[in-house]
């Protein structure tokens, strides 16, 4: 369940946990980038774990299905339904509880990790944090065509003004 992938994102957000100093890992030695991607990676891998058992038990399809709306405001509360409710088998929306157990699956393994913060309000508050990300997730699903048809100009353009202000 865990990817390289996984492992990569989790690098990444404990170099800017590092880079930031976050106050949550009390001692600071040459340990503490270790420290930080250990937490990170084992609040990853438990947010996972979680979110495929509880979507193989409650029958869920994890994956994201587009929404192929016009209307902006329609795509973004389709994009939020997405991860409140799910189809089930025969057509019908149910709760959708492999989102919920995967932000609860990270917010309280992060209370057995950190010397501070480690009740269970903390643990909620994570898991909050953790069921935010997959509304994120969701909006760049969504809109992720629209991104995508957007770089190419953006990158040619940034080049373009930058190659200009080297050959002034």
């Amino acid at each position: 369940m865990a990817s390289p992938g996984l492992a990569l994102g989790s690098g990444a957000l404990a170099g800017l946990s590092q880079w930031r100093n976050s106050p949550k890992i009390t001692p600071r030695d040459g340990d503490d980038y270790a420290v930080r991607f250990e937490h990170i990676y084992e609040r990853q891998v438990a947010r996972v774990t979680a979110d495929v058992l509880v979507a193989a038990i409650h029958h869920e399809d994890p994956r994201y299905h587009p929404s192929h709306e016009k209307v902006v405001w329609r795509r973004v509360g389709l994009a939020f339904l997405s991860v409140v409710d799910s189809r089930g088998d025969d057509g019908s929306f149910r709760p959708a509880l492999a989102p919920l157990a995967g932000s609860l699956g990270s917010g309280l393994t992060s209370m057995a990790l950190y010397q501070r913060q480690n009740d269970l309000s903390a643990g909620l508050r994570r898991s909050g944090l953790a069921y935010s990300a997959y509304f994120v997730r969701a909006l760049f699903h969504e809109f992720s065509p629209e991104l995508w048809s957007l770089t190419p100009g953006f990158v040619r353009k940034r080049h373009e003004a930058i190659s200009k202000a080297l050959t002034y």
